[in-house]
């Protein structure tokens, strides 16, 4: 039988990675630098961070993408005391994040050598 590439990758039909890994690089960006930043930050802060960052990101894809999160529950828009396009990450968007630390942390210990408990060996030594 002939396995699936989230198999071979070591992720399971319900594992929480899996909506990491179906965000396009400028959503990743935006989930990246709101979750780094302090409160709930504005949309336009959040898109000046990622930019001094190194993205490439136009404002509009910025934007644009901020929204789609907040369409697919990643984060969610706050307007404390009437301001805008105030965003923060979700429980789902915080699962989301924890879990592909964690795949990162265990292709890690492949490639260090330290997987021996899953049966992985590397020969990146």
């Amino acid at each position: 039988m002939k396995e699936s590439a989230d198999e071979l990758m070591g992720v399971d039909e319900a594992s929480q990675v899996k909506p990491y890994l179906a965000l396009p690089p400028s959503q990743r960006v935006m989930l990246h630098e709101t979750a780094a930043m302090d409160g709930s930050p504005w949309g336009g802060a959040i898109i000046s961070s990622a930019l001094e960052s190194g993205a490439d990101i136009s404002e509009r894809q910025g934007y644009r993408a901020l929204n789609t999160l907040t369409d697919k529950g990643i984060l969610r828009e706050v307007n404390p005391e009437g301001a805008a396009n105030q965003y923060e990450v979700t429980q789902k968007g915080r699962q989301a994040m924890k879990a592909m630390r964690k795949h990162v942390q265990e292709a890690l210990a492949v490639v260090n050598g330290n997987a021996s408990s899953k049966g992985r060996t590397s020969s990146f030594r």
